[in-house]
């Protein structure tokens, strides 16, 4: 129940040996090239400020996290994206890891501090009352998961890379302008075979769904 784990850690999954990953929480950072821009609170004078519960946000994982999102290493990741495993001192792969390591921490942060600490003394105490009447955990498993993209990281990808170009007022792009790629892979998706059979009392907007498919890709950002 302690530090980060990679839901397919000790898993194989077609061709690869398990990856074995998992970090103590605070060691899982930033890539060495991550150079994105992160929102920071400002107060009226425009001068950036963070209360104490938000530091760290995005800058290091938490013990736990594994176990309220559908956590996947780089290494997997970059599996899932590319079928192969990184080239060393390959730019291009170095940078999609970068990319991989931005979005994992970015949506390991979706969640509160305290829910994830909750959920992680709540699993702790049902496997102490299960060992003491001897019954096999109930819990769901946590992987492994398919050779595959059927959270969207191709998009969120796709969003942050666009990112850093220049905008029109700023040397990066805002959130308004990239999450159009966003908008556009939502109406592929919905104008394809995959998303043609979705009932028309599900969508994209607030309050609206998609069932969750497999085979296929459903934006994460």
């Amino acid at each position: 129940m302690k530090g980060l784990f990679c839901a397919n850690f000790v898993s194989w999954r077609e061709c690869w040996t398990p990856c074995n990953q998992v970090w103590c929480g605070a060691c899982y950072t930033p890539h060495p090239l991550d150079r994105f821009y992160r929102y920071v609170p400002t107060d009226e004078d425009d001068y950036a400020w963070q209360t104490p519960t938000q530091d760290g946000v995005s800058v290091r994982a938490r013990d736990g996290d594994h176990l309220v999102t559908p956590f996947q290493c780089d290494l997997c990741m970059f599996r899932n994206l590319t079928r192969r495993n990184p080239l060393q001192d390959f730019p291009k792969d170095d940078f999609l890891l970068c990319c991989i390591r931005r979005i994992n921490l970015d949506s390991l942060w979706g969640r509160e501090s305290a829910t994830v600490e909750g959920t992680l003394r709540a699993a702790a105490q049902m496997l102490k009352q299960w060992e003491l009447v001897g019954t096999t955990p109930a819990l769901p498993p946590r992987g492994p998961y398919p050779v595959g993209d059927p959270f969207g990281f191709g998009v969120a990808i796709a969003m942050i890379v666009k990112s850093l170009s220049p905008g029109r007022y700023s040397n990066y792009q805002q959130f308004e302008t990239i999450r159009k790629l966003r908008a556009g892979f939502s109406n592929l998706y919905m104008s394809s075979p995959a998303g043609g059979g979705v009932s028309p009392d599900y969508g994209w907007g607030a309050g609206k769904i998609l069932p969750y498919r497999q085979s296929h890709s459903i934006p994460l950002v």
